[in-house]
């Protein structure tokens, strides 16, 4: 199932690229294709996103004898808010694969209007969950 999400959130995110890029003035053209690369995105980042179970198989265990410290859930929501297109608050909750992947999409893209937009609505998203208390670190524990 992941892997058809992944399929579907990459071609949705091509084609609404693709539409930008024929039409960049129109109005219409960078609404659509935000619409698209946002839904694009989350798709692709779905695919990715570790569900959380009881049984911790999808978290990094813990190492014996150290437990590592709990992450701040108001540090990871400031750096969401002011930082949150480059994946810096991905990063601070140990999740550098979501980091790097917002990271080298503003990175290469940041020119076209539609994707700090479509950044800013994954963002905001992000920043819900991690107030709502529904973002994990990558041990699986709730932020605190």
């Amino acid at each position: 199932m992941n892997t058809l999400v992944f399929i579907l959130g990459c071609a949705l995110f091509v084609f609404s690229l693709n539409t930008y890029m024929n039409d960049p003035f129109s109005l219409v053209g960078i609404i659509l294709s935000a619409i698209g690369m946002t839904a694009g995105v989350i798709l692709f980042i779905s695919a990715f996103k570790n569900k959380p179970k009881t049984d911790g198989k999808n978290y990094r265990p813990i190492p014996d004898g150290v437990e590592p410290p709990y992450k701040s859930r108001s540090l990871s929501a400031f750096l969401c808010l002011f930082f949150g297109m480059f994946g810096i608050h991905m990063f601070y909750i140990g999740r550098p694969g979501r980091g790097i992947i917002y990271a080298i999409i503003n990175i290469l893209l940041f020119r076209t209007i539609s994707i700090p937009i479509t950044m800013a609505v994954v963002c905001i998203c992000d920043l819900v969950n991690i107030l709502t208390g529904k973002e994990l670190d990558c041990y699986g524990r709730p932020l605190i």
